[in-house]
């Protein structure tokens, strides 16, 4: 699949830059044409029933939007059916989710549309990392603020026991510091946060 799916992107794009093309003046600005090429790939993936399908780096469109805090491009793959919760390998040995990487940019209209759309608010990656630890880590109060409304858990711990209050002391913004629970003092001297 995912060689056809490669096939269909390649395929897809190729059409919508042509009739971009076939649309543009000379006047025509580059990134009205991107936006154009975008929606309509979005639009033929859709239609092929293939919102989901990877590129070559096994990443979606929707997680790329995300990851660029596209608002626009993720509601539209939102509305083609995309998987909200469709994790891609960020790094070796993980997967990352479009509200991760969304909440560790600090794209919070991107984060609250993902979970509008009924992203897990608590998934976790193959380290056991939510997208409140990744915000937490970056300082990313207002993302913070709206996972834990969210009903994201606070006192979560990841595969090396680490809270998001232990990963929001390497950001040292107080502002999240001030809104997430005391960690056990214990374990915040043998843990050794960072982005895993």
């Amino acid at each position: 699949m995912l060689l056809h799916a490669d096939s269909m992107i390649r395929s897809a794009t190729v059409a919508v830059l042509l009739g971009c093309a076939v649309a543009a003046t000379a006047q025509a600005d580059p990134k009205q044409l991107a936006a154009m090429a975008e929606q309509r790939t979005v639009a033929l993936l859709a239609r092929h029933g293939a919102p989901d399908a990877r590129d070559e780096d096994g990443t979606t469109m929707l997680f790329r939007a995300a990851e660029r805090g596209d608002i626009f491009q993720v509601t539209a793959m939102l509305r083609a059916s995309a998987g909200p919760s469709v994790t891609v390998r960020r790094w070796p040995r993980d997967g990352w989710s479009p509200l991760m990487v969304a909440a560790a940019g600090g794209h919070l209209e991107v984060v609250r549309q993902l979970l509008a759309a009924g992203a897990p608010v608590d998934q976790r990656n193959a380290r056991g990392r939510t997208a409140l630890m990744f915000a937490a880590f970056y300082g990313r109060f207002t993302v913070v603020s709206a996972l834990l409304r969210a009903g994201a858990d606070p006192d979560a711990r990841d595969a090396l026991e680490l809270t998001p209050r232990l990963l929001a002391t390497v950001s040292a913004d107080e502002s999240t510091l001030a809104i997430l629970p005391p960690t056990d003092p214990q374990a915040a001297e043998e843990a050794d946060p960072g982005p895993r």
